[in-house]
C-alpha cells in the first residue's frame, strides 16, 4: 500500500464503500433464491407427506381385501377339500375393479401355490424361498414384499401379502401382485411443477414406482449411493436442495422421507432449473439496479476525488521543495475544510523547519570553530612534551601515553575539519569515507582500551571478552573510532567504581560487540532518538556531560557504511547496552 499513489488508494476506498452495497444485493438476491427453495422443499415435503398416506391407505385396502377373500376360502370349506376351481373362482371375484392388481395366489403354509386368479398362473410354483413367505410363517400377518424381477412376466413387480390364521393356525396365504404401471392411477393429482415427480423406493434402495416414467429398467432402479433416500430408509427427513437423480442424473431437489409403515421410503423431487426460473428475472432486475447504483456512485466519487487531488498536489509539491533543502516554500492554501488546515499547518511546519535550519547551521558552524582552537592548544602541548621526553627532561606520564594523545588530537582535528567542510557546501548529510581491510576486531578493541586502561583518572573497571581473533572487512581507524566513542559514553555516564564490560561473539555469521556499563539508563523515550545527529541526553544529575551529540550519529553512519547495525537496549538490572553487529570476514 506505501507505493500505491493517492489517487488510486482514494479510488479503492471509495470502491470499498460500494462493495458493502453490493454484497448486500447479492445478499438480498441469496437470501430470495433461499427463500424460494425453501417453499419449494416445505412443498415436496408435504407432497411425499400425503404420498405415503395415499400409499399405505391402498395397501390397507388390498389387505382387506385379500382377507375377506382369504376369509371366505377358509370359512366355505378346507383347502385340502375344495377343488382349486373354487378357490380360483373366489381369487378372481376379489380383483373386481382393481386395475392394480394383476392376480391373487392362494399359497398353502408349505410355499406351493394351490390356485391363480387373474392374469398370473402359477400353480404348483414354490415360493417358500421367497423372503415375504418366510416372514408370513414366522408371524407376521401382514407383508409387503421389495421389487422383484417376475421371471415368467420378466417385469417388475412386488407383492401384498397376507396371512389367513384360525385360532393362530396358518390356513394358507394370500399374494396379490401389484401391476406397477397402473400405480399412477391410485396417487394424488401431481400439483407441483411440470418437471416435478415422486414415487417410493424399497428396503434395498430399489425404486418401486416414479411418476411419470412406467418403464425402468431393472438395472436403473437400484439407486445411488450418494442419493439422499438413504437417509430416508434409515428414518430420516431428507430434504435436498440440489442432487442428481438416479435415473437420467440431472439435478434435482425435494424431499425424501421415510414410510415407517412400510419400511420403504417415499420421494418428492422437482429440476432444479426450474426452481431457479421462477427467481430469474428478478435477479436480474436487481442486478440491473445494483450496476446502476454502482455507475453513478462511482462517477460522482471521481468527481470528488480529483478535486480533493487538486490541494494535495500542491502539498505535494511544496514537500518535494522542502526536500530539495527550500525552506521557503509554502502552499498559500485558502481553504476551510481539513486539506485547507492541514495545509496551513504545513505552512507553519516549513517556517519552523526553517528557522531550525538556521539555528543549526550557525551553531554548527560556531562549535566547530569554537573547538578548534582548544585543540590547537593541546596538540601544542603534547609536541612539547614530546620534544622535552626526546631530550631526556623526565615526566611522570610515559610516552605511550604522549604518543596515543597525540594520535587522538589529529584525528579529532581531522574530524573538525570534515564537519565544516561538509556543512560549508551544504551537504545533506556528514560524508564519512572508510577504508576496507581484513581487520581482527578484537585487536581493535584493544587498542582503543589502551588509553582508558592507562588513564589514571579513569576510576571504573573495564573488562574485555573475547573468544579470540574474529575478522571482519572494515576500516580499522574508523571501528576504533566507533569503540572509543561508546566507552567515552559509558564511563561520561557511569558512577565511580563501576565496572564496563565489552563482550565479542559471533552469531548468526556476524561479529557481534556490546558495551554494557552500570550507568543511569536511557530513558525508552530516546532510545530510538539517540543515534540522530545533535541529539543529546542529559544525565541523571541533570548534569550536562558535553559534546554536540554527533558521537553516536557518526557512530551509526561507520557502522551502516560497513554493512551493520548498531542499537541500544536498557539493561534489566541498570545501565545500558550498546550492540554492534558487523558481517563476517570470509578469506576465500
Amino acid at each position: 500500500m506505501k507505493n500505491i499513489k493517492l489517487r488510486t488508494k482514494l479510488l479503492l476506498i471509495v470502491l470499498i464503500s460500494i462493495i458493502p452495497m453490493a454484497l448486500l444485493n447479492s445478499y438480498m438476491i441469496t437470501l430470495q433464491h433461499e427463500r424460494a427453495v425453501d417453499m419449494e422443499l416445505n412443498a415436496n415435503y408435504e407432497y411425499a407427506k400425503a404420498i405415503n398416506r395415499t400409499f399405505n391407505n391402498y395397501v390397507d385396502n388390498i389387505w382387506c381385501a385379500e382377507y375377506l377373500i382369504g376369509a371366505n376360502i377358509v370359512k366355505n370349506n378346507s383347502m385340502n377339500s375344495m377343488d382349486v376351481n373354487t378357490i380360483e373362482t373366489y381369487l378372481k371375484e376379489g380383483l373386481l375393479d382393481l386395475q392394480t392388481i394383476k392376480g391373487y395366489l392362494w399359497v398353502n403354509n408349505k410355499g406351493i401355490v394351490v390356485a391363480s386368479g387373474g392374469n398370473i398362473s402359477l400353480n404348483g410354483v414354490d415360493l417358500s424361498d421367497r423372503d415375504y413367505f418366510k416372514r408370513i410363517i414366522s408371524g407376521e400377518e401382514k407383508v409387503v414384499s421389495d421389487l422383484f424381477f417376475g421371471k415368467r412376466s420378466q417385469t417388475p413387480s412386488f407383492s401384498i401379502v397376507r396371512g389367513i390364521r384360525v385360532n393362530g393356525e396358518l390356513k394358507g396365504i394370500i399374494v396379490g401382485g401389484v401391476a406397477i404401471d397402473k400405480l399412477e392411477t391410485i396417487m394424488p393429482e401431481n400439483r407441483l411443477g411440470r418437471t416435478s415427480s415422486f414415487g417410493f423406493v424399497d428396503r434395498n434402495g430399489m425404486i418401486i414406482f416414479r411418476s411419470g416414467t412406467t418403464d425402468i429398467p431393472m438395472e436403473k432402479r437400484l439407486i445411488k449411493d450418494d442419493s439422499p433416500i438413504w437417509k430416508a430408509l434409515k428414518g430420516e427427513n431428507a430434504l435436498i436442495g440440489s442432487y442428481n437423480a438416479s435415473i437420467d442424473n440431472s439435478s434435482r431437489m425435494g424431499a425424501n422421507i421415510p414410510n415407517p409403515y412400510l419400511g420403504w421410503a417415499s420421494f418428492a423431487t422437482i429440476a432444479t432449473e426450474e426452481v431457479t426460473e421462477k427467481i430469474s428475472y428478478q435477479t436480474k432486475l436487481n442486478i440491473i439496479i445494483m450496476f446502476f447504483i454502482f455507475f453513478i456512485s462511482f462517477a460522482l466519487a471521481l468527481y470528488i476525488v480529483f478535486e480533493m487531488l487538486k490541494p494535495i498536489k500542491i502539498l505535494e509539491k511544496s514537500a518535494m521543495a522542502m526536500a530539495c533543502r527550500d525552506f521557503s516554500c509554502r502552499t498559500n492554501l485558502q481553504r476551510k475544510d481539513e486539506l485547507g488546515k492541514t495545509a496551513e499547518a504545513f505552512d507553519k511546519m516549513a517556517e519552523h523547519i526553517q528557522a531550525l535550519e538556521e539555528s543549526r547551521m550557525l551553531f554548527l558552524q560556531t562549535a566547530a570553530h569554537e573547538l578548534r582552537n582548544p585543540m590547537t592548544s593541546v596538540k601544542g602541548i603534547t609536541s612539547l612534551i614530546h620534544l622535552a621526553m626526546t631530550k631526556g627532561k623526565p615526566l611522570s606520564n610515559s610516552v605511550q601515553l604522549i604518543d596515543i594523545l597525540d594520535k587522538e588530537v589529529d584525528r579529532l582535528a581531522k574530524l573538525l575539519n570534515q564537519i565544516l567542510e561538509a556543512f560549508s557546501v551544504e551537504k545533506e548529510n556528514i560524508q564519512i569515507t572508510v577504508n576496507m581491510q581484513p581487520q581482527d576486531i578484537t585487536e581493535v578493541i584493544g587498542s582503543a582500551l589502551k588509553l582508558y586502561q592507562m588513564d589514571p583518572s579513569n576510576n571504573r573497571t573495564i573488562i574485555s571478552n573475547s573468544p579470540g581473533p574474529i575478522w571482519v572487512l572494515g576500516d580499522y581507524n574508523k571501528l576504533e573510532d566507533v569503540i572509543r566513542n561508546l566507552l567515552s559514553n559509558a564511563v561520561k555516564y557511569s558512577p565511580d567504581l563501576t565496572e564496563i564490560t565489552i563482550n565479542t561473539y559471533i552469531g548468526d555469521d556476524s561479529a557481534i560487540v556490546s558495551v554494557k556499563d552500570q550507568g543511569i539508563g536511557i530513558p525508552e523515550e530516546h532510545l530510538t532518538e539517540i543515534f540522530n545527529s545533535f541529539y543529546r541526553v542529559i544525565n541523571v544529575n541533570e548534569r550536562d556531560p558535553g559534546g554536540l551529540g554527533l558521537g553516536l550519529y557518526i557512530c551509526k553512519d561507520i557502522i551502516l557504511r560497513h554493512g551493520g547495525s548498531i542499537w541500544v537496549e536498557n539493561s534489566k538490572d541498570n545501565g545500558c547496552v550498546f550492540y554492534i553487529k558487523l558481517p563476517l570476514y570470509h578469506n576465500d
